[in-house]
């Protein structure tokens, strides 16, 4: 997405869920502009109705209808919430940039507010789904805000870093260190890197059918083709074989329990038939202390000889460990394409 977005310049669609999370924030920062002089409920409630572009929704009566009513709901709970207890906003709406090296990071504080002299609170308003406590640990925005906050206040002690989830009415809070911000800059430098070089490998996703660049990305713009070709023909006669392949190894599955309960009962290990012969191999797996074998074998020269690296655990450990870039370009150079191989995987419709 960011090469067509950013580099490409390919042209976006207006989303609804994103809109309607624009107009919540602006409605919020209208609110709060000026804490010590709210505009009354009604003003607020004006402001959102007045500013609200059913353009966005397709003409969908009842789409329109439920978001300006949550809406409405969301306006009206936070009013009450800032009229009871009215907070000390030092900024809302405040855009940062970030220098790193030769790059750049720049976002925006949705809302900060003061709870002591040398304590803030940084809260960034969401309208999606509330994820757990364990996602907004690890949650990289925040991670970012806390950087930012502390090179531009660096008189504080301690910041508080809040999602509030503005329907359901629900905030969740965590805090960073600067361990934090070494693991970031570290994705920042890698994203970078990337970037420069070009590499852009598309990422299959469950939101791949609702992206605006779907019909340039070649995980899905053959969807969007509207001539039919020999692939066609080709591609259904593959589908329905996989279709009776999976029905035919049920089968196979549901019967192997009765042949090995024969097997195992008459003490044979090979089966005959005037169609042909079945034989069965038992194969055990067993896995070693790599410790013990270890201690054996590498003063005899051949622990090597037994070792072999798991890919996908390698690929797992790298991308926990944010390897510096010099070590990934070591391991890079170590590595040695043997084969290839190009797998097909059918995904059948129900």
């Amino acid at each position: 997405m960011y090469k067509f977005g950013y580099i490409d310049h390919l042209p976006t669609k207006p989303k609804v869920k994103m809109w309607f999370g624009f107009h919540l924030h602006e409605t919020l920062k209208f609110i709060l502009e000026d804490p010590y002089h709210l505009p009354t409920q009604t003003e607020a409630v004006r402001y959102y109705a007045e500013k609200f572009d059913k353009s966005v929704f397709n003409n969908d009566t009842i789409l329109i209808q439920s978001y300006f009513e949550n809406g409405l709901r969301i306006i009206e709970s936070f009013y009450n919430q800032i009229k009871e207890k009215t907070p000390q906003v030092v900024t809302i709406e405040d855009k940062f940039v970030l220098p790193l090296g030769e790059h750049y990071v720049s976002g925006v504080f949705d809302r900060v507010d003061k709870v002591t002299d040398d304590n803030f609170e940084i809260i960034d308003y969401k309208t999606g789904k509330v994820p757990n406590q364990n996602d907004v640990d690890n949650n990289l925005q925040l991670t970012f805000y806390d950087w930012a906050a502390r090179q531009k206040w660096p008189h504080l002690k301690d910041i508080k870093l809040t999602l509030h989830f503005l329907s359901p009415d629900v905030k969740l809070s965590t805090t960073r260190d600067e361990s934090h911000h070494q693991i970031v800059k570290e994705k920042v430098y890698k994203t970078a890197e990337k970037i420069d070089k070009g590499k852009f490998e598309p990422t299959p996703g469950p939101l791949c059918n609702y992206c605006d660049f779907a019909e340039f990305c070649p995980i899905m713009k053959d969807k969007f083709r509207k001539e039919k070709g020999e692939i066609d023909t080709i591609l259904n006669k593959f589908l329905k074989l996989k279709i009776k392949e999976a029905k035919i190894k049920n089968e196979i599955d549901s019967i192997k329990p009765h042949i090995h309960d024969y097997l195992d009962k008459e003490k044979v290990e090979q089966l005959f038939s005037d169609l042909g012969v079945l034989s069965r191999k038992i194969s055990q797996i067993y896995e070693y202390d790599p410790n013990i074998i270890y201690e054996i074998l590498k003063p005899k020269g051949k622990w090597l000889d037994v070792m072999k690296i798991d890919n996908s655990k390698l690929k797992k450990i790298l991308a926990e460990l944010n390897l510096e870039s010099r070590e990934l370009d070591k391991i890079k150079k170590a590595q040695k394409l043997v084969r290839e191989r190009k797998d097909l995987r059918a995904k059948l419709k129900k």
